[in-house]
């Protein structure tokens, strides 16, 4: 697990993470906590899935394999 809490505009941030490995990202504004539901992105395809964040673990344990490139 990473956070990055930086000022970066997020397409910064994806960059990085992008250049790191990272498997899935959560991005977490306003409105996601307000509404309680994430959009979780999948770098590997860039799928993206907006969730209640109780189903984020499901997600990410069945959709972790398809991360392999």
């Amino acid at each position: 697990v990473s956070v990055d809490l930086t000022v970066r505009k997020i397409g910064m941030q994806i960059k990085t993470a992008v250049k790191q490995s990272v498997p899935f990202i959560i991005v977490v504004g306003t409105d996601e906590w307000q509404t309680k539901q994430f959009k979780v992105k999948r770098l590997a395809d860039e799928v993206e899935v907006t969730l209640p964040i109780a189903e984020i673990p499901s997600y990410v344990r069945t959709h972790r394999d398809s991360n392999a490139k």
